[in-house]
This record gives structure tokens, sequence and C-alpha cells, in this order.
């Protein structure tokens, strides 16, 4: 019993002290390694699903950051919700 719990607290210990190297994003849309998107800022409107004759204003643009000395960005999106044009 006490051997098992020595070698997992070494296995732990072991665990987080390795360097994290890995910069993963499930959803590749959001974050960019290197240089910025072209083509932004980005603004479309899009209708308010459920509420007929509103729509959302998104206005997209990416946000600089670093993470283990490497240029990251991050995409930002600003939302506003309007009539949407045409309609009185």
């Amino acid at each position: 019993m006490r051997i098992t719990v020595i070698v997992l607290l070494v296995l732990i210990v072991t665990g987080c002290a390795a360097p994290n190297q890995l910069l993963r994003s499930a959803n590749t849309n959001m974050l960019v390694i290197g240089e910025r998107p072209a083509g932004y800022p980005k603004t479309y409107i899009d209708p308010y699903k459920g509420f007929p004759g509103y729509c959302l204003k998104v206005t997209e643009s990416w946000r600089k950051g670093s993470y283990n000395d490497k240029t990251i960005w991050l995409k930002d999106k600003a939302i506003e919700s309007m009539r949407c044009p045409g309609q009185r």
C-alpha cells in the first residue's frame, strides 16, 4: 500500500513538472498560430431565429496573444441586436 502511494505521487509530480509543448484547439476557426488571418475585421448580419424582424450584427476581429514565445491570434466577436434592414 505504501509503495503504491509513493509511486502514484511520483507519477503525479513527474506529470506536472513535464513541459507542455502542445497547443491545440478543437475549433481552428477560433485560434491561429503565427500570422494574423487576412480579411478582418469582418461584419455580417444574421436573422435572429425565433424573433421575426430582428437580426444580429456580428463583427469579428482577431486579438493578439502569446503562448510559449509563439504569437497566437484569438477570434473576438462583438454581437449587437438590431432590426433587420428593410424592416419598419
